[in-house]
């Protein structure tokens, strides 16, 4: 596809279809769900029917981290216009350094985006940009947010939050463990259950577990590099026996970014999946190894880590991990 001309002169000839059209639209939406995006943009050269049926599904997912690589790439195809396919955006990954476009542009183009993972700024600069929304899933910096904005149309529904504050985020005169007035918020969302803070919050577990109890997940990440001050969180966190709670090494954004463009939409939630097993494997005593410890969602042998018992449950559950999760798919 030669980036000059525009997406609609390129379309192939709209001959009749061999197959009945239910079937032929069926797979090739298959095709555009499961395929990595550059590959899958092939499919807008078929035939104009083609281009119709996927597009929705191709630009569902939307990556726009720091300098790229980017999916959709504006800048190689300027034919594609931000405002024409943002509407079709479920999952948006972005960054606040970007070489294209202001972070809000991409934002309001954006109003259908139930999953939000945005780092770089407080989200609190982007509530305007963000209004449309309803999320379900939001991975941000909350600095500064307040009870009566998380308490609005675009938050209320919210099942899945990961708080990706670190220490750096906070002025000395912040209180980022302050539960009043700063985390009882989360209590009072009704739809929360899966909620992720990072590891400077971990004095406000025993808080987060006592008053958001409809949460059935609770993990505490901490970055791979950080041996030392991981087992100072341990020794706080250890004689902690409520199974809800999972201790995890975060993953990689750029390993998400890497993993999201090659077509594997199921890494954005693999995470939440990892630690639903875990608590559920731990519950059933179905490890091997049941006490309170740092696991990495990137390098978790099930196989090693399983008893006999667990193998068997855990041979039982579907293939795919959206299958195994109570999430639900994009």
């Amino acid at each position: 596809m030669r980036s000059t001309d525009s997406v609609e002169s390129q379309l192939a000839r709209d001959d009749d279809p061999r197959l009945p059209q239910d079937l032929e639209r069926s797979i090739f939406e298959i095709a555009a769900l499961e395929w990595p995006a550059k590959d899958a943009c092939r499919l807008f050269l078929v035939a104009k029917r083609v281009y119709n049926w996927t597009r929705p599904f191709l630009f569902e997912v939307f990556v726009q981290y720091l300098h790229g690589p980017y999916f959709p790439n504006f800048k190689e195809y300027p034919a594609l216009k931000l405002e024409d396919v943002g509407k079709f955006t479920r999952y948006l990954l972005l960054a606040t350094k970007h070489d294209n476009f202001e972070l809000d542009e991409i934002l309001s183009s954006c109003p259908n985006v139930v999953h939000l993972d945005l780092f770089g700024e407080p989200l609190r600069k982007h509530l305007k940009a963000i209004r449309p929304m309803r999320l379900v899933r939001l991975a941000a910096i909350l600095r500064h947010m307040l009870m009566a904005e998380l308490l609005t149309p675009t938050f209320i529904n919210l099942t899945h939050l990961d708080v990706i504050d670190s220490a750096l985020d906070y002025d000395d005169d912040d209180k980022k463990d302050v539960w009043e007035d700063h985390w009882e918020v989360l209590a009072a969302l009704p739809r929360l259950t899966h909620l992720s803070v990072s590891d400077c919050h971990y004095a406000l577990v025993p808080h987060l577990l006592l008053h958001c109890k409809q949460l059935q997940i609770l993990l505490v990440h901490d970055r791979k590099d950080e041996e030392i001050e991981r087992s100072n969180i341990f020794s706080v966190l250890s004689d902690i026996k409520d199974e809800r709670l999972v201790l995890m090494i975060e993953m990689s954004v750029e390993l998400l970014q890497k993993e999201l463009l090659d077509g594997k939409k199921e890494k954005a939630m693999e995470f939440w999946v990892t630690a639903e097993l875990f608590a559920a494997a731990r519950k059933r005593k179905f490890l091997n190894d049941t006490s309170q410890r740092f696991i990495d969602p990137d390098d978790f042998d099930w196989d090693e880590e399983l008893n006999d018992q667990g193998k068997m449950w855990y041979s039982a559950l579907s293939i795919g991990p959206f299958d195994r999760c109570l999430c639900r798919r994009l």
